[in-house]
């Protein structure tokens, strides 16, 4: 028996219903933006890579997205942080599937190396490294380390600045403990006690260095677990260990700087 073909109107209900259950098919993720104190991130933009939908975080930071199951790129930013990607494997039920936690870093204010505090960044302040000695013996370290101080038993540092990775390498960052020293045998024509009453190295730190995923931005930890109650300092070009007081000397005065912080 012969029918009459669908009305517009109702073939137009009928692709906008079938679009509409496809839509509704798909599973949905549900995850958070923090920085990486853990405060929620209000108005960042998540997505999944190679998917059309975007997201904007509510006030707690979460955003829900639809997925087809598979390996993903999510990725979140925010102007004024750094921006995040990780890789997620997304199953077909999305019941099965972890709420993804994304950790920005905010991009410091100053140029400069900031030690991660509980709360915040604190910018490490230039103390001049000095050396005491003679033509034979010589001693390299700080007068006073300054009042920078984090909690915790690791130091994590993030260095902002025009360097890149290259020219930052080259310059062979490095984490020593300090000790203060009141006094000092030194070498000469006679053995001589002398007041020194400087913070000098004690022992390197493994540091592990990440660029994070934003131009001349990186990422440096302590890479053991550290002792609470000592200071510590960032050097660049061995300046609290040089080979000789040439090498120090080689070094132009406003590059001879180290970057302590105090760990409680």
């Amino acid at each position: 028996m012969w029918s009459a073909p669908p009305q517009p109107m109702l073939l137009v209900a009928a692709i906008a219903l079938s679009a509409s259950c496809t839509q509704q098919a798909l599973p949905t993720l549900k995850g958070r933006i923090v920085d990486i104190w853990g405060t929620p991130i209000q108005g960042a933009m998540v997505k999944i890579v190679d998917m059309p939908e975007r997201q904007i975080t509510d006030s707690h930071g979460q955003f829900t997205l639809t997925y087809t199951a598979g390996t993903h790129t999510l990725k979140a930013g925010l102007p004024g942080y750094i921006q995040e990607d990780v890789n997620v494997v997304l199953p077909e039920d999305p019941s099965a599937a972890e709420s993804p936690i994304l950790k920005l870093y905010p991009i410091p204010e100053e140029k400069g190396f900031h030690v991660i505090g509980s709360n915040s960044y604190i910018h490490l302040q230039a103390k001049p490294v000095r050396s005491y000695g003679n033509n034979l013996e010589s001693r390299y370290g700080i007068l006073e380390p300054g009042t920078a101080s984090v909690d915790g038993t690791k130091l994590r540092f993030v260095y902002h600045g025009d360097l890149r990775q290259d020219q930052l390498m080259s310059l062979n960052v490095s984490l020593h403990a300090l000790e203060f020293v009141p006094k000092t045998d030194l070498i000469g024509i006679t053995t001589q006690e002398v007041d020194l009453n400087l913070h000098v190295a004690k022992e390197e730190i493994e540091l592990e260095v990440d660029r994070l995923k934003s131009r001349n931005n990186y990422l440096f930890q302590s890479a053991t677990t550290l002792e609470r109650g000592r200071v510590y300092a960032l050097t660049t070009n061995d300046l609290l260990t040089p080979p000789d007081a040439e090498a120090f000397y080689r070094i132009a005065p406003p590059l001879r700087v180290a970057f302590p912080v105090e760990l409680r």
